[in-house]
């Protein structure tokens, strides 16, 4: 499965960890790895 690195300025969202985790999901549906900075934080 390829990995994309979700780099950018989401990071310093109230709500980052979530929002990593939906953009994880998206990735998911579409076969990729998404991969959030925050991962494992």
């Amino acid at each position: 499965m390829p990995r994309v690195y979700l780099a950018g300025p989401d990071v310093f969202r109230p709500d980052a960890e979530a929002f990593g985790r939906a953009l994880a999901q998206a990735c998911a549906a579409l076969g990729l790895q998404g991969v959030f900075p925050l991962d494992g934080a």
